[in-house]
């Protein structure tokens, strides 16, 4: 699962006390600060947020000394777009922790480690979140889980030791066979002691014929106890279920009574389930309507009487809300007046001030013209896209020239290691030992199996022979085997160098598409400005110059306007405000009122307006609520209906026509119901002591076909033959263990038996110990060539990729990393082929590379579907120029599947950012900032 972090708020940790940072971004964020302003407080910070503020080593130096407790909150988001809220208060078991998301709220580290995909404190600060300190170190990556992950976990050897294994077959060969006669061997010594026992078979005579018919006799007895243990299991068996016979009589006899009692009973067809308790339901609801229609009734009848003894005037309420309008207008009368005097001299300086403006754009320049002027933000931002596109133009046209120089190189290389590859041929395939190893193992093989052959091992020798025959043909196998290896090695290398041809024509072709882009824009350009009436020699900063002054001229055309507008404005209203009065005057049928009378007019006709309006409410509160009586009263009148309804659908459906009929047979279906219960109950409990289905039927029958004296009858009969028997099993038990006595004895003599059984254990021993001695010869000699190919051709996929990435950053100079099959450290392979110890590298060069192994970690964690965020402080110190422009490119690469998160105190980095990445850059976030503010350098 994906996680990236996209808001922080520190609530009390170091020197930051409730500070939020601006929003991260899921790929690459650049963090900028100068010394002192909390960068490695933040990743400290970020690493207890998932692991707890524990106060070790680093860490103690953040906690706060006035005994707060540290705390903050991470909102965080994954690959499914799902939002988490993480929230840590506190420190070691006191620790508070919760984890808010798509499944509510869980709380505990057990929480945060689910979120965390399971991944340890020791992984996170040593792989996904590190400083320099921790890059320059290989003690970093020496930690549990990330130690097995690097060396063992991806060479599938886990703690095995493949130097031990080599030296135990060896020695393990030695002890089976060593060809010196002098050495005890356990080879030798069991063809030693197989002569001895040999010889000892020619003096020994046959058994006495006692033992034979000794032996008749105890199989005899062994029988006659076989078959009285199985009269005995029979006779049990028949004791347990008359047992079972006996415990269910009593249930079978109450099964009988309610049987009966219940065929005793007339039918009932069918009856509504629990329908006496609804018809008292039914019953007791309708009483209730009855009494809620009554009282529903008397409140309608005082309703309408209310309604009907108000009478509002309508004339007034017609014209109240153009009468309230005028009312609430009357204070503005005499402002309005004098602030139509004001305005007109405002206008006047603000045409002088205009006439000013259009002076100062120059000849041509009226207020027709300036007013059809086309200025809006998205004009603004057109030229502001011209000068940007013309800016990403031409670094693309570095970018370009820049690219075609890396193919160029690469072309070099490939054509090199061609030419390599095919002066060295096939003389470094596999080494000497292992083309030649399979030959000369034969051999050996074939004149150590002569050997034991002319010493009278025939056997042994066949072994040998065998095991030559096998040597010889592998070795046939390993001539035809390398030579298709060196084919496929040239082919491989061809492909490569028809590859490196293409990109580096594609690179040409790119950039010569780039340069035309560039021109095109250019001309595009003057297009633009001939359209837009400019002079066609202005740059886009010139024009956004001329945009501001027309802007500023615009907005003194609009306020001199808008004040002739607002002036006329005003006499309109002055105007329509008597219009309206005399209006309102005239519907009422009053005279008309002059100017000095309008204030006193509107007061009186407001106080009869009141009045109206109190008379007409009162009215409309009776109506509506006659209304809602009336809705009430058909309610329930409708309920009414529905339960009378119910009850005689419940009468139906009991085939009766009364309500004393409807019980009767209510108690009738009642009884019924009880009894076949009971009956269910007491056939459930047979089938218990029956123990199945199958057994309840036959539990019946048996049941039926007998009486309770004759299961006691029966019962005393079983356990006086089992006890019986059981005597005469004691007795040919004690007659079997004399026989078994005797027989013993006569065993322990038989010499003969023993001296055969020696023999063939023997046999098998020298079987076994041979074919041990040449598994374990071919498997250490393939053990050894596989070993030394497997270095040679094979690594480990974290090493494979860190190779990638290391190649990346120190731009071909170093081509691989490597490790051996057993040990734990590692080289490099530089571009001639040369095998480099990681001591003999410079200092930036062993970061490059111990940065190279943590991406390829991360990526091995990635694929186990863990995607954590990553944290790199001020990691491109001591890289040169070259190499920093590399790792900010690989940053770029890694920010596609996780969030990467980098500080730095050096405004060249940024810069080098800004410069490597163009318009893909981030906006740099500075933390000296003001919370919640990470406006971008400039």
């Amino acid at each position: 699962m994906s996680l990236w972090i996209s808001r922080v708020k520190v609530l009390r940790f170091g020197a930051f006390q409730d500070r939020s940072l601006p929003d991260f971004q899921p790929g690459l964020n650049l963090l900028y600060g100068p010394n002192e302003s909390g960068k490695t407080t933040l990743m400290m910070f970020l690493r207890g947020m998932f692991f707890g503020f524990e106060g070790r080593g680093r860490a103690s130096a953040f906690i706060p000394l006035d005994g707060a407790e540290a705390g903050g909150s991470l909102a965080l988001r994954d690959g499914q777009g799902q939002e988490w809220l993480l929230e840590r208060w506190g420190r070691g078991r006191k620790a508070r922790i919760t984890v808010s998301g798509p499944a509510g709220v869980m709380s505990g580290e057990g929480a945060c480690q689910n979120l965390i995909q399971q991944v340890n404190r020791s992984v996170y600060e040593n792989v996904f979140a590190f400083g320099l300190d921790e890059l320059a170190s290989l003690e970093s990556l020496n930690q549990q889980g990330v130690k097995e992950l690097l060396y063992s976990a991806s060479l599938g050897l886990g703690q095995v030791s493949l130097a031990a294994v080599e030296k135990e077959l060896k020695e393990e060969s030695k002890k089976l066979f060593h060809p010196d006669r002098r050495a005890k061997s356990e080879i030798r010594l069991i063809l030693a002691e197989l002569d001895k026992v040999r010889q000892e078979l020619h003096r020994l005579e046959q058994q006495p014929q006692e033992y034979q018919e000794l032996r008749q006799e105890l199989d005899r007895v062994l029988q006659d106890i076989a078959d009285l243990e199985g009269q005995s299991r029979q006779i049990e068996g028949e004791l347990l279920w008359l047992k079972k016979l006996s415990q269910a009589w009593p249930v079978w006899e109450s099964w009988h009574l309610t049987r009966a009692e219940l065929d005793a009973l007339p039918p009932v067809e069918g009856f509504p389930e629990d329908g006496l308790g609804r018809w008292e339901n039914l019953k007791s609801q309708s009483d209730r309507v009855e009494e809620q229609l009554g009282e529903l009734r008397a409140e309608l009848a005082q309703a309408e009487a209310g309604a009907g003894a108000q009478t509002p005037d309508q004339g007034l309420l017609e014209v109240g809300s153009a009468l309230m309008s005028l009312w609430e207008e009357r204070v503005l009368w005499e402002e309005r007046r004098s602030q139509q005097e004001r305005l007109e001299k405002e206008v006047a300086a603000r045409q002088a001030r205009l006439t000013e403006a259009l002076a100062q754009l120059g000849l041509g320049w009226g207020e027709d013209r300036l007013a059809d002027f086309h200025l809006s933000l998205s004009r603004r931002y057109e030229v502001q896209n011209w000068r940007q596109r013309g800016e990403e133009a031409r670094q693309r046209c570095r970018q370009g020239e820049e690219a075609r120089e890396d193919c160029r190189r690469t072309l070099e290389e490939k054509e090199g290691a061609c030419e390599r590859a095919r002066i060295s041929g096939s003389a470094s395939e596999g080494g000497w030992a292992f083309r030649w190893g399979f030959w000369i193992l034969g051999a050996l093989l074939a004149l150590a199996g002569l050997g034991g052959y002319l010493g009278g091992y025939k056997q042994l020798a066949g072994i040998l022979g065998m095991g030559g025959g096998m040597a010889l043909l592998a070795a046939l196998a390993i001539l035809l085997y390398l030579s298709t290896v060196r084919r496929q090695r040239q082919q491989d290398l061809e492909e490569e160098r028809q590859r490196a041809v293409t990109a580096l024509d594609q690179a040409q072709a790119a950039l010569e598409v780039s340069r035309a882009r560039l021109a095109q824009l250019q001309e595009e350009w003057g297009a633009w400005l001939k359209e837009a009436g400019l002079p066609p020699e202005l740059p886009p900063e010139a024009v956004l110059d001329l945009f501001s002054g027309v802007e500023k001229a615009q907005e003194l055309l609009q306020q001199y306007r808008e004040g002739q507008r607002v002036c006329q404005d005003l006499e309109e209203e002055l105007a329509d405000f008597g219009r309206r009065l005399g209006e309102i005057l005239r519907r009422l049928a009053r005279p008309p009122a002059s100017r000095e009378e309008v204030n006193a007019t509107l007061i009186r006709l407001k106080q009869e307006l009141g009045e109206a309006r109190q008379a007409q409410e009162e009215k409309q509160r009776w109506l509506e609520k006659a209304a809602s009586l009336k809705n009430d009263l058909a309610k329930w009148q409708g309920v009414g209906d529905r339960l009378r309804e119910e009850r005689q659908n419940l009468l139906a459906a009991a085939g009766v026509e009364g309500e004393e009929a409807f019980r009767q047979r209510a108690e009738l279906y009642q009884r019924r119901q009880e009894l076949g219960q009971r009956g269910r109950e007491l056939t459930v409990q047979l089938g218990l002591v029956a123990g199945g289905e199958g057994e309840l039927t036959r539990l019946k029958e048996d049941l039926a076909q007998t009486t309770r004296g004759d299961l006691q009858t029966q019962l005393g009969q079983a356990q006086a033959s089992l006890g019986e028997l059981a005597g005469q099993l004691a007795r040919l038990r004690e007659e079997k263990g004399k026989l078994a006595d005797r027989r013993q004895k006569l065993e322990r003599a038989e010499e003969l038996s023993q001296a055969l059984l020696r023999e063939q254990t023997l046999a098998t021993r020298l079987r076994e110990a041979a074919r041990r001695w040449t598994v374990g010869t071919l498997a250490g000699y393939f053990l050894e060539q596989g070993r030394r190919r497997f270095e040679a051709e094979y690594q480990p996929q974290v090493f494979q990729q860190a190779g990638h990435y290391f190649a990346l950053l120190t731009k071909g100079a170093y081509l691989k990393v490597m490790t051996h099959l057993e040990g734990e450290k590692f080289f490099v392979v530089n571009r001639q082929g040369q095998h480099t110890p990681v001591e003999r590298l410079s200092r930036g060069t062993v970061e490059q590379l111990y940065l190279a192994l943590r991406f390829a970690l991360i990526q091995a964690y990635s694929q186990s579907g863990r995607n954590l965020p990553l944290i790199l402080d001020d990691i491109l110190v001591n890289f040169d120029p070259q190499r920093a422009r590399q790792a900010v490119r690989l940053f770029q690469e890694m920010s596609r599947s996780h969030q990467v998160l980098l500080f730095t105190c050096h405004p060249h980095l940024v810069n080098l950012v800004k410069d490597v990445l163009g318009p893909e850059a981030p906006d740099p976030i500075d933390l000296e900032a003001g919370e919640d503010q990470g406006a971008p350098l400039t």
